[in-house]
Parts: structure tokens; sequence; C-alpha cells
């Protein structure tokens, strides 16, 4: 009775090891994008009217979700002013960068827009989101995120870098090659400069 004890001891452990590694390998069970938002991004009352906890209204849920469809990789959103597109793309680029890091660049019709949007609003946004915030680098002499790294124009995550820039010059726009192109007010950026951003993705298999 001992012996069959044992090894139905033994035989427990060796199925509840054969368990853990299976979960390694089992793929992510990752929340549409518009559900990770609300869990994991808060907007301060400086920067939206509606401050708190961030829900996207109804007709923002297609485009924001279809940033995990393998078969999108356009998503254009074209909706009156003041009405959430910039809240939009703080939820999708938070969720991109977060659950899958890749070299983003974040293009507005000038530099001075692109400051003072990242100094004003998007860095207050990424400090609150807690996922996006443990990407960031810390500093060793204060424990605290690293300023050299994290800056107004460039973010260097520990996994990818986020670069914003203005479309005054084509020369702001060519560089390193990136998977996530964002282009904001787009109206106001001439197309010539479109085209140029637009290399910056070219040849990658997996871009949004």
């Amino acid at each position: 009775m001992q012996k069959n004890t044992r090894d139905n001891s033994h035989t427990g452990m060796a199925s509840q090891s054969i368990k853990d590694v299976s979960a390694l390998f089992a793929p992510r069970k990752l929340k549409p994008p518009v559900e990770w938002a609300a869990e994991n991004c808060i907007l301060r009352d400086n920067v939206s009217e509606l401050p708190g906890a961030l829900r996207l209204f109804k007709y923002a849920h297609e485009p924001v979700n279809a940033l995990v469809d393998p078969l999108v990789h356009k998503v254009t959103l074209c909706w009156g002013s003041q009405s959430s597109k910039t809240t939009s793309m703080y939820a999708g680029v938070a969720y991109l960068l977060s659950e899958f890091p890749k070299d983003t660049i974040w293009i507005m019709p000038s530099a001075e827009n692109a400051r003072a949007f990242s100094k004003g609003r998007w860095l207050p946004f990424m400090e609150d989101c807690k996922p996006l915030r443990a990407q960031c680098p810390l500093s060793a002499s204060t424990g605290r995120i690293d300023t050299d790294k994290i800056t107004n124009m460039r973010q260097e995550f520990m996994s990818c870098t986020l670069t914003f820039t203005g479309a005054g010059s084509e020369n702001n726009v060519k560089s390193a090659p990136v998977a996530y192109l964002v282009l904001d007010e787009i109206d106001e950026i001439d197309p010539d400069i479109r085209l140029a951003a637009l290399e910056r993705i070219k040849g990658r298999r997996e871009y949004k």
C-alpha cells in the first residue's frame, strides 16, 4: 500500500510538471484592444472631458479592435472633430506597444505639435497605463523612469522605441524602418511626406 501511494504521488507530480511546461508554450489569451484599454488606460481630467477609466465610444470599437486582425494593415479614422479620434489612437498605440512591442513613429503636422502633444497628453497617459509604464526603463540612481530614454520626442521602451516627429521635412520621417506608423491629422501632411513615411514600413510582413 505504501508503494502504491508513493507511485501515485510521483505520477501526480509528473502530471503537474507536464501541465506547467505545457502552459509555457500555450498561446496567450489576449483580450480585444477595446476591453484591454478599459482595464488598463486612464484619462486625466486635464486631458479629457471624460476622465477616469477609458471607455471608447461604440463607433470606435471596430477600428481599434481591427489592430489585431492580421488581414488589416491600414486603419483610417474619419469622423467629426473632438469625437475621440485621438483617444482611440491612444488606446490602439498603447495596446500595440504593450502586447506586440515594435518600433513606432507618430507623425504630426509640425515638430511643435508633436512636442506639445507628447508632453501634455501622451506622456501623462503613458504613465497612468500600467502595462506601458512597465515597459519604461528605470534610472539606476533614482529607481524612477529614466528621463534620458523617455523624452518628449523619443521613448526608448525596453522592447521597442516610439518616436514623435513633425512632417515639416522628409528628413524628419526618413530613418530606420518601423512596424507601426501613425499619421495624425493626415489632411495637414503633405502627400510627399506621407509617401516618404510609408517607406518606413516597406518590406515588413507585419505592420500597421
